[in-house]
């Protein structure tokens, strides 16, 4: 692959959109909530831009996409459980 490579991860998320694969959150040894996407034609990682709320931090969530759009629900930062 090409681009900047993600930080190695355990309970993040991942879904496919189109022609890509996007990959939310989880844990490096610190919680993370950076948002990615791989192109899946040409294997280049990016960072995604997002508009509207931005989840916190979490790991152990789940995640959805439903007409385009990315939905993450629950997990843990860390500290508590999310919903």
């Amino acid at each position: 692959t090409s681009g900047k490579q993600p930080l190695p991860r355990d309970s993040h998320t991942a879904v496919v959109c189109g022609h890509a694969m996007y990959v939310f959150g989880g844990s490096s040894g610190a919680t993370l909530n950076d948002f990615l996407a791989l192109d899946l034609r040409t294997y280049t990682w990016t960072q995604v831009q997002t508009t509207g709320m931005v989840p916190s931090a979490r790991f152990c969530h789940a995640a959805e996409v439903y007409n385009s759009s990315m939905y993450i629900f629950g997990g843990y930062n860390g500290l508590k459980r999310l919903n």
